[in-house]
């Protein structure tokens, strides 16, 4: 995927389209420099966001999609 180009979310299975917003929002955050910054900066509430995510994504996948997903 291009720097710039925006992924294909059209590809992302019907059960897990509640992920487009925030992988919108941080799916920039790719690198160790990058996540390690947005720990330090991350207020509650997006610290609250992405524990909400993550255990959505783990009840609802039962990982059978959501563990390993890529975008592209």
């Amino acid at each position: 995927m291009a720097k710039d180009s925006e992924p294909d979310w059209s590809r992302i299975p019907t059960a897990l389209t509640f992920i487009i917003e925030p992988a919108k929002r941080y799916g920039h955050l790719q690198f160790e420099e990058q996540v390690e910054a947005f720990e330090a900066s991350a207020t509650e509430d997006e610290r609250a966001e992405l524990k909400r995510l993550a255990e959505r994504l783990w009840d609802e996948c039962d990982c059978a999609d959501g563990h390993a997903l890529v975008l592209g």
